[in-house]
């Protein structure tokens, strides 16, 4: 596995950054962090709701900062 890994490694370090970009979009879509999952999940639940309501008004009243 290690082997494998080195020259998954190896041909990575060979991709020109538009092979990059396109080797982000499929590990994005084929491939999520978990948080994501979260996220989406919650979402599509509609949890974020409350959330993201608060945090326009907090936005638009000049509570945030830039970061």
């Amino acid at each position: 596995m290690l082997v494998k890994l080195q020259e998954i490694e190896q041909a990575i370090d060979q991709l020109s950054q538009s092979e990059i970009d396109e080797l982000h979009s499929w590990l994005d879509q084929h491939h999520p962090h978990s948080i994501d999952i979260r996220i989406q999940r919650d979402a599509d639940s509609g949890r974020l709701h409350d959330t993201m309501d608060r945090a326009v008004k907090d936005e638009a009243q000049g509570r945030t900062t830039p970061l």
